[in-house]
Protein backbone atom coordinates (compact mmCIF):
# COMPACT_ATOMS: atom_id res chain seq x y z
CA UNK A 1 0.00 0.00 0.00
CA UNK A 2 1.48 3.56 -1.04
CA UNK A 3 2.82 5.78 2.11
CA UNK A 4 2.64 9.06 1.87
CA UNK A 5 5.87 11.23 3.62
CA UNK A 6 6.33 14.36 3.81
CA UNK A 7 9.77 14.18 3.99
CA UNK A 8 9.45 12.43 0.48
CA UNK A 9 7.61 15.99 -1.00
CA UNK A 10 10.03 18.11 0.77
CA UNK A 11 12.82 16.05 -0.54
CA UNK A 12 11.98 16.14 -4.21
CA UNK A 13 11.17 19.64 -4.28
CA UNK A 14 14.58 20.26 -3.06
CA UNK A 15 15.62 19.06 -6.44
CA UNK A 16 13.12 21.25 -8.31
CA UNK A 17 12.96 24.31 -6.64
CA UNK A 18 12.09 26.32 -9.60
CA UNK A 19 8.85 23.87 -10.22
CA UNK A 20 6.08 25.60 -7.69
CA UNK A 21 3.87 22.81 -9.07
CA UNK A 22 5.45 20.28 -8.20
CA UNK A 23 5.13 20.57 -4.29
CA UNK A 24 1.49 22.00 -4.81
CA UNK A 25 0.88 19.13 -6.64
CA UNK A 26 1.98 16.29 -4.46
CA UNK A 27 0.59 17.86 -1.63
CA UNK A 28 -2.63 18.69 -2.69
CA UNK A 29 -2.95 15.12 -4.11
CA UNK A 30 -1.53 13.00 -1.70
CA UNK A 31 -3.59 14.48 1.25
CA UNK A 32 -6.81 14.83 -0.13
CA UNK A 33 -7.29 18.23 0.47
CA UNK A 34 -9.55 20.72 -1.33
CA UNK A 35 -7.96 22.97 -3.67
CA UNK A 36 -8.91 26.54 -2.30
CA UNK A 37 -11.14 26.94 0.69
CA UNK A 38 -14.86 25.90 1.52
CA UNK A 39 -15.33 29.98 1.08
CA UNK A 40 -13.39 30.23 -1.77
CA UNK A 41 -14.86 27.12 -3.62
CA UNK A 42 -18.40 28.28 -2.99
CA UNK A 43 -17.73 31.23 -4.46
CA UNK A 44 -16.38 29.94 -7.20
CA UNK A 45 -19.61 27.58 -7.66
CA UNK A 46 -21.86 30.06 -7.69
CA UNK A 47 -20.17 32.48 -10.37
CA UNK A 48 -20.40 29.46 -12.36
CA UNK A 49 -24.07 29.10 -11.96
CA UNK A 50 -24.03 32.00 -14.88
CA UNK A 51 -23.37 29.32 -17.23
CA UNK A 52 -27.41 28.53 -17.06
CA UNK A 53 -28.06 31.72 -18.50
CA UNK A 54 -25.80 31.36 -21.53
CA UNK A 55 -27.04 27.83 -21.94
CA UNK A 56 -30.89 29.48 -21.92
CA UNK A 57 -29.53 31.84 -24.29
CA UNK A 58 -28.09 29.53 -27.01
CA UNK A 59 -31.32 27.29 -26.69
CA UNK A 60 -33.53 30.34 -27.38
CA UNK A 61 -31.38 31.43 -30.04
CA UNK A 62 -31.96 27.61 -31.24
CA UNK A 63 -28.55 26.85 -30.60
CA UNK A 64 -29.30 23.04 -29.76
CA UNK A 65 -25.97 21.33 -30.14
CA UNK A 66 -24.71 24.18 -27.55
CA UNK A 67 -27.18 24.26 -25.23
CA UNK A 68 -26.65 20.54 -24.60
CA UNK A 69 -23.08 21.32 -24.46
CA UNK A 70 -23.02 24.29 -22.17
CA UNK A 71 -25.51 22.03 -20.04
CA UNK A 72 -23.12 19.61 -19.56
CA UNK A 73 -20.49 22.08 -18.46
CA UNK A 74 -22.76 23.23 -15.73
CA UNK A 75 -23.03 19.82 -14.20
CA UNK A 76 -19.67 18.99 -14.34
CA UNK A 77 -19.07 22.18 -12.70
CA UNK A 78 -21.28 22.10 -9.95
CA UNK A 79 -19.88 18.61 -9.39
CA UNK A 80 -16.81 19.47 -8.95
CA UNK A 81 -16.77 22.94 -7.35
CA UNK A 82 -18.51 21.80 -4.64
CA UNK A 83 -15.78 20.21 -3.14
CA UNK A 84 -12.63 20.49 -5.55
CA UNK A 85 -10.02 18.07 -5.58
CA UNK A 86 -7.62 16.04 -7.83
CA UNK A 87 -9.82 13.13 -8.54
CA UNK A 88 -11.30 12.16 -11.40
CA UNK A 89 -14.60 14.93 -11.23
CA UNK A 90 -11.76 17.14 -11.65
CA UNK A 91 -10.81 15.50 -14.94
CA UNK A 92 -14.61 15.21 -16.23
CA UNK A 93 -14.86 18.79 -15.64
CA UNK A 94 -11.54 19.88 -17.39
CA UNK A 95 -12.60 17.64 -20.53
CA UNK A 96 -15.81 19.20 -20.68
CA UNK A 97 -14.80 22.77 -20.43
CA UNK A 98 -12.06 22.80 -22.78
CA UNK A 99 -13.90 20.52 -25.44
CA UNK A 100 -17.07 23.02 -25.08
CA UNK A 101 -14.70 26.55 -25.64
CA UNK A 102 -12.60 24.96 -28.73
CA UNK A 103 -16.15 23.83 -29.88
CA UNK A 104 -17.67 27.50 -29.57
CA UNK A 105 -13.87 28.45 -31.13
CA UNK A 106 -14.85 26.83 -34.31
CA UNK A 107 -18.51 27.96 -34.57
CA UNK A 108 -17.41 31.27 -33.77
CA UNK A 109 -15.20 31.71 -36.95
CA UNK A 110 -16.50 33.67 -39.93
CA UNK A 111 -19.61 34.39 -38.00
CA UNK A 112 -20.83 37.50 -36.93
CA UNK A 113 -19.33 38.57 -33.56
CA UNK A 114 -16.47 35.98 -34.24
CA UNK A 115 -13.83 38.83 -33.03
CA UNK A 116 -15.67 39.98 -29.87
CA UNK A 117 -16.14 36.04 -29.08
CA UNK A 118 -12.45 35.50 -29.59
CA UNK A 119 -11.56 38.99 -27.62
CA UNK A 120 -13.50 37.73 -24.55
CA UNK A 121 -12.20 34.53 -24.41
CA UNK A 122 -8.80 35.66 -24.85
CA UNK A 123 -9.28 37.49 -21.49
CA UNK A 124 -10.67 34.40 -20.10
CA UNK A 125 -7.36 31.95 -20.96
CA UNK A 126 -5.60 34.92 -20.01
CA UNK A 127 -7.36 35.28 -16.07
CA UNK A 128 -6.92 31.09 -16.34
CA UNK A 129 -3.23 31.40 -16.42
CA UNK A 130 -2.81 34.14 -13.71
CA UNK A 131 -4.96 32.07 -11.05
CA UNK A 132 -2.52 29.05 -11.29
CA UNK A 133 0.54 31.53 -10.95
CA UNK A 134 -1.41 32.93 -7.62
CA UNK A 135 -2.62 29.55 -6.44
CA UNK A 136 0.64 28.26 -6.46
CA UNK A 137 1.88 31.57 -4.38
CA UNK A 138 -0.70 30.33 -1.73
CA UNK A 139 -2.50 33.78 -2.50
CA UNK A 140 -5.69 31.78 -2.93
CA UNK A 141 -8.34 34.68 -2.93
CA UNK A 142 -6.50 36.80 -5.88
CA UNK A 143 -6.77 33.48 -7.91
CA UNK A 144 -10.09 32.68 -7.26
CA UNK A 145 -11.15 36.19 -8.49
CA UNK A 146 -9.39 35.22 -11.47
CA UNK A 147 -10.99 32.06 -11.45
CA UNK A 148 -14.38 33.51 -11.63
CA UNK A 149 -12.80 36.15 -14.42
CA UNK A 150 -12.48 33.13 -16.25
CA UNK A 151 -16.72 32.23 -15.97
CA UNK A 152 -17.27 35.92 -16.47
CA UNK A 153 -15.49 36.60 -19.68
CA UNK A 154 -16.36 33.17 -21.22
CA UNK A 155 -20.20 33.63 -20.82
CA UNK A 156 -19.80 37.12 -22.41
CA UNK A 157 -18.24 35.54 -24.84
CA UNK A 158 -20.58 33.12 -25.79
CA UNK A 159 -23.78 35.30 -25.01
CA UNK A 160 -22.14 37.96 -27.29
CA UNK A 161 -21.76 34.93 -30.27
CA UNK A 162 -25.78 33.75 -29.52
CA UNK A 163 -26.96 37.31 -30.22
CA UNK A 164 -25.24 37.50 -33.92
CA UNK A 165 -25.67 35.28 -36.77
CA UNK A 166 -23.89 31.94 -35.89
CA UNK A 167 -22.50 30.43 -39.33
CA UNK A 168 -24.00 26.87 -39.51
CA UNK A 169 -22.16 23.73 -39.47
CA UNK A 170 -22.70 22.78 -42.86
CA UNK A 171 -21.17 26.68 -43.70
CA UNK A 172 -18.47 26.98 -41.13
CA UNK A 173 -15.23 26.85 -43.32
CA UNK A 174 -13.39 24.92 -40.45
CA UNK A 175 -15.64 21.76 -40.42
CA UNK A 176 -15.95 22.02 -43.95
CA UNK A 177 -12.04 22.14 -44.37
CA UNK A 178 -11.49 18.42 -42.57
CA UNK A 179 -15.29 17.12 -44.37
CA UNK A 180 -13.04 17.97 -47.72
CA UNK A 181 -9.75 15.54 -46.50
CA UNK A 182 -12.06 12.51 -44.96
CA UNK A 183 -13.96 11.14 -47.70
CA UNK A 184 -15.38 8.55 -44.90
CA UNK A 185 -17.58 11.67 -43.81
CA UNK A 186 -17.95 13.43 -47.20
CA UNK A 187 -19.12 10.17 -48.95
CA UNK A 188 -21.35 9.79 -45.93
CA UNK A 189 -22.64 12.90 -44.95
CA UNK A 190 -22.48 12.04 -41.14
CA UNK A 191 -23.63 16.04 -40.60
CA UNK A 192 -26.39 15.75 -41.84
CA UNK A 193 -28.02 16.32 -45.51
CA UNK A 194 -24.93 19.43 -45.63
CA UNK A 195 -24.40 20.27 -49.35
CA UNK A 196 -20.54 21.09 -48.29
CA UNK A 197 -20.30 23.26 -51.92
CA UNK A 198 -22.48 25.55 -50.51
CA UNK A 199 -21.16 28.89 -48.93
CA UNK A 200 -23.65 31.52 -47.19
CA UNK A 201 -24.01 34.64 -49.28
CA UNK A 202 -21.88 36.88 -47.43
CA UNK A 203 -18.69 34.34 -46.96
CA UNK A 204 -18.08 34.36 -50.76
CA UNK A 205 -15.74 36.75 -51.88
CA UNK A 206 -17.05 39.21 -54.96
Amino acid sequence: MFSFRWDEVINIHSKYKHKDYLKYYLIKMHTNECIVLPEQYNFICKISLMMLLSAFNGLYHGHYDIFVLITIVQFTSILYWSKPQYNWKRNVDMIASNATVLYHCVRAYGSENGILFYTFTSLGAFCYCLSWKYLYQNKYWHSTYLHSGVHIFFNMAMNTLYIGHIVSICNNEIIIYFIDRIPLLYNNNYFGQCDVSYREPYLIDD
